[in-house]
């Protein structure tokens, strides 16, 4: 597995653009593919998906696989990734 953090500077551009700007958290599989995946949103919710969680109201695990090239500089440990997935 590899993980990955990075920072949207974009709002949903939805009904919940109020919750302002979010870091996406990725745990990626071998086939690129997220297994798991966190989005916390500056002044809204902690959203978390995997194989169980797949989707709920407000979005769902990501179904496109991530582009290591582009994600290469944004390398976290699974020790991070874990941390804020138990964190409430």
């Amino acid at each position: 597995m590899v993980y990955y953090k990075r920072k949207w500077d974009e709002l949903r551009g939805d009904e919940q653009d109020h919750w302002g700007t979010s870091i996406w958290y990725f745990e990626v599989g071998d086939d690129d593919y997220p297994t798991r995946q966190i989005e916390v949103y500056e002044h809204g919710p902690k959203l978390k998906y995997d194989v169980i969680n797949l989707e709920d109201s407000y979005g769902g695990l990501s179904e496109v696989a991530l582009d290591k090239d582009e994600f290469k500089d944004h390398l976290i440990t699974k020790e991070q990734f874990e941390s804020v997935w138990t964190d409430k």
